[in-house]
């Protein structure tokens, strides 16, 4: 997860790792490619292995003006001694990134968008 800035409408919030495609449609394998080559790019220990696991379905969210799609997409990662801890990657206070425990999810400050992508990763949202 990363912060967004203490500046503006979702100031403060948590959110996915997140990059925009071209264009207005775009096929799961194009989709699957883009998705590879931004984890890979990612500056978080771990990221460079980790392992595409699949599209598990994308959400339809209208936010102010924009109406976004966005397509969720699944990645397993190493990130330790597996005591399931969070750990932050970079930045101190209210920057950086970090690792969220699946079970301490609930507990991030997530924009709604945020919030229907992590139900769609674990099978409570709409595909």
């Amino acid at each position: 997860m990363h912060r967004l800035t203490d500046v503006g409408l979702l100031a403060s919030l948590w959110q996915f790792p997140q990059s925009t495609l071209p264009g207005t449609q775009s096929d799961s394998a194009t989709r699957k490619d883009a998705a590879q080559a931004f984890v890979a790019g990612l500056e978080i220990p771990g990221a460079h292995d980790a392992r595409y696991v699949g599209e598990v379905g994308d959400v339809r969210h209208v936010f102010t003006h924009l109406k976004l799609r966005m397509w969720v997409q699944r990645f397993c990662v190493d990130v330790g001694d597996g005591d399931g801890e969070e750990r932050t990657v970079r930045g101190e206070g209210k920057e950086g990134k970090k690792w969220v425990a699946k079970r301490n999810m609930d507990e991030e400050t997530l924009s709604t968008g945020m919030r229907r992508c992590w139900g769609v990763l674990v099978g409570e949202g709409e595909e």
